[in-house]
């Protein structure tokens, strides 16, 4: 297990050098702050004055008119719509205090369930949540405005859901995914593989309604988001897309290598790297391991989601921080020392990583660390043999009022 004192002295070398590299970047921003702080939220704020214009909200790429392309699907410009109405800076202050508030309370969510499930005695790993929010990449999603922190939002409700047997809860949760198609692709997956049937029917129907509601900005919003994605797609295939900006095995082996995107190499590593890590999340995944630990089966699923996929950049490397976050709560609590200071170690890296990474180089160690860590929390019995088990999920009954809720003596699932 952890050491109290051990845990403690890492968080606060971790908030001392957090806040040294936070001050330097404010101080970069208060330099120019509008030529600092005009990044990626710029392309919703500028989608939300085409659309209210009358004017094509997906256009073709173009890098000298536009910097920052809008590719979110139609449901996400209920997101933006808001931006139009405000100026500049107070759009940035909302896009930005929309990820890093909800970033917060995902995390805060998942800190709360540690304590709740009581892992380890002295629970010193619970406060790897100032750690996880002041991580390069948690900083650097914030600044920047995008909605990262949504996703990590929607796993944590999801997974506490989960974990109290509110199924239709956590498929509601995981419906916000669908904002982001390249990660909700795996969780009907996961949902069918576990048999959580009442959550899959609330992720298709929640899915389905975010879908339905954007015809009210006009069906040919598809089509032309169809259009743009099917040129990103040509675009990351010839290269021309930032891989030095990609949290992905396939993106880190393509900026270190300079192989083109279509080399069998470059393919047949990540399809390996995609069949391992895809076979560690379906053992996790699978109804007896996830009845028994849906903790850690979320905290490899978003560790995969990231490291295996085809494109996620930077920003959305906040859904594997709290991968590792969840992961180190769960695992750490091994009794084997040797198992705590690996995933210590490797949380290190991931931390020092992602900072290394906001200065310019490269995110090799991050992903390198998550891949560690996604190895460690799929390995055999690590559900049950490493830590105390998780309570089983508890089955969803009406209250007295009739209502649905968890009873004083909850029902536990046979």
């Amino acid at each position: 297990m952890v050491d109290s004192r051990e845990a403690r002295w890492v968080l606060r070398c971790c908030v001392v050098v957090a806040g040294v590299v936070v001050a330097m970047l404010a101080t970069w921003i208060a330099g120019d702050p509008i030529a600092r702080l005009t990044t990626d939220w710029t392309a919703f704020d500028n989608a939300a004055d085409r659309l209210l214009a009358g004017d094509e909200v997906y256009r073709p790429y173009d890098e000298s008119t536009e910097p920052f392309p809008y590719l979110y699907p139609p449901p996400a410009l209920w997101l933006s719509v808001p931006l139009a109405a405000v100026g500049f800076e107070l759009s940035w202050v909302l896009s930005a205090g929309l990820t890093g508030g909800a970033m917060l309370w995902g995390l805060v969510i998942l800190r709360r369930l540690a304590d709740e499930l009581q892992f380890g005695d002295e629970r010193p790993q619970t406060g790897l949540i100032a750690p996880a929010a002041l991580s390069g990449i948690a900083i650097a999603a914030t600044l920047i405005g995008q909605y990262s922190g949504l996703w990590v939002l929607s796993l944590a409700v999801s997974c506490r859901a989960f974990v109290y047997g509110h199924e239709r809860r956590a498929g509601f949760a995981l419906a916000l995914l669908i904002l982001k198609p390249h990660i909700a692709v795996a969780v009907p997956i996961v949902l069918l593989w576990s048999r959580s049937w009442r959550a899959l029917g609330a992720f298709v129907g929640a899915s389905g309604a975010l879908i339905a509601s954007s015809v009210v900005f006009g069906v040919e919003q598809w089509v032309d988001f169809r259009s743009n994605i099917a040129m990103m797609a040509d675009f990351q295939r010839d290269g021309l897309v930032p891989f030095d900006k990609m949290v992905t095995t396939q993106g880190v082996l393509q900026h270190a290598t300079g192989w083109a995107t279509s080399s069998p190499a470059v393919i047949a590593v990540w399809l390996l790297t995609a069949a391992i890590g895809g076979a560690i999340v379906l053992r996790a995944w699978s109804r007896q391991r996830f009845r028994e630990d849906p903790v850690l089966a979320f905290g490899v699923f978003a560790l995969f989601v990231v490291v295996c996929n085809l494109r996620i950049y930077f920003y959305d490397g906040l859904i594997a921080v709290a991968g590792a976050m969840v992961v180190a709560m769960r695992v750490g609590a091994s009794p084997s020392r040797v198992t705590s200071r690996l995933v210590g170690a490797l949380v290190a890296l991931m931390w020092l990583g992602s900072w290394a990474a906001v200065f310019g180089g490269p995110y090799l160690a991050f992903v390198a660390a998550a891949v560690g860590l996604l190895a460690i929390g799929g390995s055999s019995s690590m559900a049950t043999r490493t830590g105390p088990p998780a309570p089983p999920l508890v089955d969803e009954r009406p209250t007295e009022e009739g209502s649905i809720g968890l009873s004083a003596n909850p029902t536990i699932r046979s």
